[in-house]
């Protein structure tokens, strides 16, 4: 039933929006649906919504917003990344930086954003149990204020073009970082779990070595930083790709812990592919038996979103005879 609501729904956004020309947000709230059209569409939907109502996001780019409360947010999905296939043309995008402010709830409602590219910052100063799925982050995801309330935020299958500098708990599940993580901010209190992601992009600035962080099943390459080491960080059934004997340090060499190096000159993924692993990487394996990086575990990375997209969509110039109007349209359920 709910997923034929959403079909229904989906179906009424984008006849909507192609005859206002416009991007919409369709807020759902006690059964009932508002939407609002425009670039300021979901600033205006965050603003009549509610604790727990879930927010729809048509293809399109959307005015950066300020999140107070917590809802569900969900785009269109990030379009293509190449090498990993078409899963729809859509996408949603959100512009400019915006923050996320929401403070603890009795209720235990959750923040849950999915199927949207983030262009710039996203600054969080107060955020419990937030969820980010088949996202993709092309400004860093950082703390706005030195105390900032962050705990128990979970990013699954996210693409992080820049960089993270959080204050807080954290996990990190199948997603590709770009360039590492910025180390600023860390201090006590901050715990993030990094599970079967891959890491690139390493520098002076970006780095990942913390004791604040913990690497299972993870990728690292380090070959245009090869002075990377992971001598603070715990880690598990790694492979680091550029590195030598030391990368790991004294600790993570110990043999239950199972980390690996290839040379700097190793082909560890398919090429013209997203982060496939050859047959070569892909023989070493996790902690579960599966496969390092974002194919590993119990979910391998995909773009698709957990609900409906839309692969294509078109509506006929005119009406028939009869005065109806032909409506084309195709969408990828998992």
């Amino acid at each position: 039933m709910k997923k034929i609501l959403f079909f229904s729904l989906l179906l009424l956004s984008y006849v909507v929006v192609n005859a206002q020309g416009s991007v919409s947000a369709t807020l759902h709230h006690d059964g009932e649906f508002k939407i609002f059209f425009s670039s300021s569409a979901l600033e205006e939907a965050l603003a009549e919504a509610q604790l727990g109502d879930v927010i729809n996001l048509s293809a399109g780019s959307f005015n950066a917003p300020t999140i107070k409360v917590p809802v569900t947010i969900r785009g269109a999905g990030i379009g293509s990344l190449e090498g990993n296939g078409s899963y729809s043309p859509y996408k949603t995008q959100i512009l400019n930086s915006f923050y996320i402010n929401i403070p603890e709830d009795e209720e235990n409602y959750t923040l849950s954003m999915e199927g949207i590219i983030c262009e710039n910052i996203i600054y969080i100063t107060s955020l419990v149990d937030g969820m980010f799925s088949k996202m993709v982050f092309n400004g860093d995801v950082a703390n706005y204020s030195s105390n900032p309330v962050i705990n128990n935020l979970t990013f699954f299958h996210c693409v992080f073009n820049k960089s993270i500098n959080l204050k807080g708990t954290a996990q990190f599940q199948n997603s590709v970082f770009n360039k590492g993580i910025r180390m600023t901010s860390f201090s006590s209190g901050t715990t993030l779990d990094m599970n079967n992601c891959i890491f690139s992009g390493i520098s002076s600035t970006y780095k990942l070595d913390s004791s604040y962080i913990t690497y299972t099943n993870c990728i690292f390459d380090i070959s245009g930083y090869p002075s990377e080491s992971f001598s603070n960080s715990p880690c598990y059934n790694c492979l680091c790709i550029g590195g030598d004997e030391n990368s790991f340090g004294n600790t993570n060499t110990q043999v239950e812990r199972n980390n690996r190096v290839l040379p700097a000159d190793s082909q560890a993924f398919v090429d013209n592919s997203f982060f496939k692993l050859t047959d070569t990487a892909a023989s070493y394996l996790g902690i579960d038996g599966t496969q390092v990086g974002i194919y590993g575990g119990a979910y391998p990375f995909s773009a698709k979103t957990s609900y409906p997209q839309l692969k294509s969509f078109s509506v006929a110039s005119e009406s028939t005879s009869d005065g109806k109007l032909m409506i084309e349209f195709e969408i990828d359920v998992e």
